[in-house]
Formats: structure tokens, sequence, C-alpha cells
């Protein structure tokens, strides 16, 4: 086992203590949050990355890179609305961060291919489930959900062909 001391990870008020985990496509880089900050874990070196100050509702490695897509913002605390932000992009190869275009969301799902990000938002614009190039060009409206979003985001097949989402 390769154990990573997680010093100074604690969660928000009211939320879970134990790290969800999402893995890069290439196996080396752990993201989380906690303290709302992004925690970006290299697991061959242990060094560990934050992020601070985003308190996302949803990350998402993008497949074939090393991108790492964050979105929304969960509040302060449980109690908090949660918030579409502005998508941000952090490669983990150069420590950089950057928007998606003008796309803002609080959960999000990246396709199979790495093309196309599909995404809604949160608070009172749940009901859209829009699509973005992965430049974040070419933003369009794939459906209206039909409400509210309940649960977890929009999620790709493995084909690419299909979005399964909650509403």
């Amino acid at each position: 086992p390769n154990i990573i001391a997680l010093d100074g990870f604690r969660p928000l008020p009211g939320f879970d203590h134990h790290p969800c985990a999402t893995w890069a496509p290439d196996s080396r880089w752990v993201a989380f949050v906690g303290n709302g900050d992004v925690w970006v874990a290299d697991t061959d070196t242990g060094a560990i990355r934050r992020l601070p100050g985003l308190r996302p509702t949803d990350l998402e490695w993008r497949p074939g890179t090393d991108e790492l897509a964050i979105a929304g913002d969960i509040g302060p605390d449980r109690g908090a609305e949660t918030s579409s932000t502005p998508v941000t992009i952090y490669s983990a190869s150069t420590g950089g961060l950057r928007r998606l275009g003008s796309v803002r969301a609080a959960l999000l799902t990246w396709s199979p291919d790495g093309s196309t990000l599909a995404y809604q938002g949160g608070e009172n614009d749940t009901s859209e489930l829009r699509l973005v190039d992965a430049d974040g060009a070419n933003d369009r409206l794939l459906t209206d959900t039909g409400g509210a979003n309940h649960g977890v985001g929009p999620v790709w097949s493995p084909t690419g062909e299909r979005i399964a989402y909650q509403r």
C-alpha cells in the first residue's frame, strides 16, 4: 500500500468527513475535496497540492489527459445552496488553472473521448443539460431536463452515445 497522509484535512460543517476521491486516467493523480479546497495527490511521490477556496460540487478528470474539471460551490456549510461557478480546468502536469470559456456549472461529466463536457447548473438553473467542446467553444443545449436535478449529475455511457441524468 501507498499511504498518503492527509494532514490538515477536515470537512466543511455538516459534510461527511471521508473524502470521495476521483482517479486521473493515468492512475497517478487522485483528487478530492476537503476544507473547501480541491486536494490533488500524486500517488507516485505522495505530494499533495491544494487548490484553495473552490468548495466544488463536482470534479471530473478529462479522459486521456491530466486535466481536472472543477465546478460548483457547495457553500460554507450543509445548509447553503449549491451554486454554479465558472468551470475551472486544472492541469496536474503544469499546475495551471484556466476557465472553460464562459461555462458555469455545478455538475459535469466528460465524454469518454474527452472531446465534450456535459453539464448542469445549480440553484435555479438545473433544468438544462448542456454540452460544450473541450476548448470551451460550441456551448449548446442538449435538452431541458424538466426540473431540478436530484443526487448526481449527468453521466456519459462508456460508448459516448448516451447520457444518463436524474430529474
